[in-house]
């Protein structure tokens, strides 16, 4: 029984720990790239091509943001959750309310435009907590959309990966050389006036509270079936009972350990379930 109960609490620190990792990932979206029709795009590229560059987008970003740190949305997931935004964003503003409503930290957004005879594309990564242009590539240019598929896959790359470093730069602690004097403290500034858009809590927030409370419910319940299994044995000496009274606690503790057991499993895995699903 000791090896049981071992066993029991060494899965339930993996979860939790796997709780907190999953709380520390960022979410990353590639929405459908704009066509700039006013400026006589739209007679050059076809709906096909223009998803082409969306799919090669968010390809990259699939190769070159990390695994452990980075989870790109899927086309569906941006679809079923923001399509009703989808095809109104062509303000920045737009693109922050659309990233606040699918649960995603970032959003990347390419927009085609034309000058002549050339086709340029440009590609922008946007913090969905402060709306912030955290990340932009160089401009495209070429005279077809071929060519300006096949430059986007390099160019995006190289974006990618310098907003991992300029990441990575922002959560290292500056190294400080000299003794500095403390900072006054800061004024108390007027709140910004609201934008007008509603922006709903973030999907992956909500599930991860649950999922952590689940969590912490079904270890709960774990040490009350453990303390309730070290009763069991106070009532008895060698297998037998004083008296009556003790082997009837000692029967209501049994089923006390039995129900801590099954519930704090049950909500264990519900718990480790809305992780996985969510």
């Amino acid at each position: 029984m000791k090896r049981v109960n071992f066993l029991l609490l060494t899965a339930w620190i993996a979860v939790m720990t796997a709780s907190a990792a999953l709380a520390q990932m960022k979410y990353v979206a590639v929405i459908e790239t704009e066509v700039d029709a006013a400026s006589g795009v739209s007679a050059d590229l076809s709906a096909a091509e223009v998803r082409q560059i969306t799919a090669e987008l968010r390809r990259e970003a699939v190769k070159n943001l990390p695994n452990g740190k980075y989870n790109i949305m899927t086309t569906e997931t941006v679809y079923a959750q923001g399509s009703a935004v989808l095809e109104e964003c062509a303000e920045e503003n737009c693109v922050i309310a659309l990233g606040s409503r699918i649960g995603a930290d970032y959003i990347v957004r390419g927009t085609v435009s034309k000058f002549k005879t050339w086709l340029t594309l440009s590609i922008e990564i946007y913090e969905t907590e402060n709306g912030n242009l955290v990340a932009s590539s160089e401009p495209i240019r070429s005279e077809n959309a071929a060519e300006l598929l096949m430059l986007a896959a390099a160019t995006s790359a190289d974006m990618y990966k310098a907003f991992v470093d300029s990441r990575d730069a922002v959560r290292k602690p500056p190294i400080k050389l000299e003794p500095e004097p403390e900072p006054e403290p800061p004024k108390p500034t007027a709140p910004k006036p609201n934008a007008g858009l509603v922006q709903e809590p973030q999907a992956k927030k909500r599930h991860t509270t649950a999922a952590v409370g689940l969590d912490a419910l079904g270890a709960g319940l774990f040490v009350y079936g453990i303390i309730e299994d070290g009763n069991i044995k106070k009532y008895a000496d060698n297998g037998k009972y004083k008296s009556r009274d003790e082997y009837n606690s000692a029967k209501k503790s049994g089923t006390n350990r039995n129900i801590g057991y099954i519930l704090g499993g049950a909500f264990l895995l519900s718990g480790i379930s809305v992780h996985i699903f969510f």
